[in-house]
């Protein structure tokens, strides 16, 4: 397949053959390094394609001659220049290598080659039938099956639908993504998951290979869902797992001192389903409405607190210090047993795990402590291990002499 990309305007040659000069009128272009059309050249050149530029003032195809500098092997890009109304073309080496973004994948290339159609306004497909008159236009031509393959899978790299939500930050789209995008391409992907789609926007530093850090990501998509207007997607980021999705680990606080919504959504998880936050949003609520809202105390009958001593003598068979925690009693319409809010070392009991008996109570505090000393998670390796450690604790402690 060939692949075209038409942009207004005669591209001067100077734009190609010097790093660093972008023409490029106006702002919020995606482009801004004037470095990707040659990072384009290079790339076409070393996965063995095809590249041509013409304009209303010369036709140019690029090729490589090798070079040895210092021992070692370059293949050095060299163009050959037609000239609108002269004779024989010109030959120019320009000043780079088929090594110019050699780490680079064959998608990042075809970006580029994207990205400066769409901000000069351009259009682009496969095999164009009619190609312009090169009249005050610019025409570049690849040939390479891997860019064939990166441009058919542009979705994957290129926001084309479009957003659900719209913001002074950025939009998001209502669907879970492979990472961050910029103005409507692909500059990260996490170390989780989003369960988002967002595509930032506004001035943001990136680096010359178009991509962000992790830190950056989390802190413009917070700003972003500060703009957000959707409670459900502000439970959804506040009940995720942090070790599954990449909003787990967003700063929380940024959102909720920003949106009124963000702040009241989380209040009413906080006072409704407290389990069902994820730790960060747990300790950001714990601590942000401790004065405005607790879940409901209640007083243990006779018979329950009995169960509740044996639960503590357990602990301490175990060897656990049980006064490095605060137990508290709950009546809660939340169905869970127990639970924690990380970091604050309270544990909750819920009303309701008093009639499963004396056996699930004293499981129940064991799990809770584990979370509340040793800040565990459920269904992780942390926990079993810790587990296996006071069971096999007891044992020696049973046997008098060590494994």
């Amino acid at each position: 397949m060939t692949i075209h990309f038409i942009n207004p305007g005669n591209l001067p040659f100077e734009a190609i053959a010097l790093i660093g000069v972008s023409v490029k009128e106006g702002s919020g272009n995606i482009g801004r390094f004037g470095t990707g059309l040659k990072y384009a050249i290079a790339g076409t050149l070393r996965l063995g394609g095809w590249i041509e530029i013409t304009t209303g003032e010369y036709t140019a195809t690029f090729d490589t001659k090798p070079v040895i500098i210092r021992g070692k092997n370059f293949e050095t890009i060299r163009a050959s220049i037609q000239w609108k109304n002269k004779g024989k073309p010109e030959v120019l080496l320009l000043g780079f290598t088929t090594d110019y973004g050699k780490e680079w994948k064959p998608w990042m290339y075809v970006r580029e080659l994207l990205s400066n159609c769409l901000d000069e306004g351009g259009t682009h497909g496969g095999d164009i039938v009619s190609l312009p008159s090169y009249i005050n236009q610019t025409l570049v031509t690849v040939i390479c099956p891997e860019f064939d393959e990166a441009y058919i899978d542009r979705k994957s790299w290129y926001l084309e639908a479009e957003p659900d939500i719209t913001t002074p930050a950025g939009s998001l789209q209502k669907v879970q993504s492979n990472g961050i995008f910029y103005q409507g391409f692909l500059v990260g992907k996490p170390s989780s998951p989003p369960l988002f789609t967002y595509n930032l926007s506004g001035d943001i530093p990136l680096s010359e290979d178009r991509t962000m850090g992790e830190y950056l990501m989390m802190s413009r998509v917070a700003r972003l869902l500060g703009y957000c207007s959707d409670r459900e997607i502000f439970k959804k980021i506040f009940c995720c797992s942090e070790m599954e999705h990449f909003e787990g680990r967003v700063d929380l606080r940024e959102i909720t001192m920003t949106s009124t919504l963000a702040k009241d959504t989380l209040l009413g998880l906080w006072k409704n389903s407290p389990t069902k936050l994820n730790g960060p949003a747990g300790q950001l609520a714990s601590s942000a409405f401790a004065s405005e809202v607790a879940p409901p105390p209640y007083t243990p009958t006779a018979v329950e607190r009995s169960m509740f001593e044996q639960g503590l003598t357990f602990l301490r068979d175990l060897g656990l210090d049980v006064t490095k925690v605060k137990w508290s009693f709950i009546d809660s319409e939340d169905a869970a047993f127990g639970y924690v809010i990380r970091d604050t070392k309270v544990i909750y009991l819920n009303r309701s795990l008093f009639s499963e008996g004396t056996s699930l109570v004293c499981r129940c505090m064991f799990e809770e402590y584990l979370h509340a000393e040793f800040k565990v998670e459920d269904f992780t390796r942390e926990f079993q291990n810790k587990t296996i450690s006071i069971l096999a604790r007891l044992y020696e402690e049973m046997k008098g002499k060590p494994l």
